[in-house]
C-alpha cells in the first residue's frame, strides 16, 4: 500500500503536468506500468507459491487453510497493486463517475459473495470479479492516457 500510494502520487502529478503540456501522457503511463509489473511480479509469484506453507510456519498449522485462501487472492492483489496507481488517470481526466461505477459493481460482487455456500467459492468470486475490474481499470486508464480518450 505504501509503495503503491507513493507511485500513485508521483504518477498523478506527472500525468497532470504532461496532459496540460501535451494533451496526453501515454509514454509516462507505459513506463509506470512497466515499473509496476517489474517490482511486483516476483514477490507475488513467490507469495503465490509459498503462501500456505508460510502461513503455517508463521501462524501455526491451523492457519495453513488461510494460506490457501491467500493464494486464491494473489491475482487480485497483484492486479490491484498495478491498477491502483494507474487509476489516477480517472482523476486527472476528471472521470470520477466512471471510477464510481466500477466501485459500485465491485461492492455488488462482494455482497453477492455472501450468498455463496462455501468460503472458497466466495473468495473465488471476489478474486475473479476484482481481478476483472482491475484489468478493466488498467485498460480504461490506458485509454485515458492517450491524446483523445474515449
Amino acid at each position: 500500500s505504501i509503495i503503491g500510494s507513493s507511485i500513485a502520487d508521483v504518477f498523478r502529478k506527472e500525468a497532470d503536468v504532461e496532459i496540460k503540456a501535451n494533451g496526453e501522457c501515454f509514454v509516462l503511463f507505459k513506463n509506470t506500468l512497466k515499473k509496476l509489473l517489474l517490482i511486483s511480479t516476483i514477490p507475488f509469484v513467490i507469495f503465490f507459491i509459498f503462501a500456505p506453507g508460510l502461513f503455517e510456519v508463521v501462524f501455526g498449522a491451523p492457519w495453513r487453510e488461510a494460506g490457501d485462501y491467500a493464494r486464491i487472492l494473489v491475482p487480485m492483489f497483484f492486479l490491484q497493486f498495478v491498477a491502483s496507481p494507474l487509476s489516477a488517470m480517472y482523476i486527472v481526466r476528471e472521470r470520477q463517475k466512471s471510477y464510481l461505477l466500477v466501485q459500485v459493481m465491485l461492492a455488488i460482487c462482494v455482497i453477492l459473495s455472501f450468498f455463496m455456500e462455501s468460503i472458497e467459492g466466495a473468495i473465488m468470486i471476489i478474486s475473479i470479479s476484482f481481478s476483472l475490474a482491475y484489468i478493466l481499470m488498467i485498460t480504461k486508464s490506458l485509454k485515458l492516457s492517450m491524446r483523445n480518450p474515449s
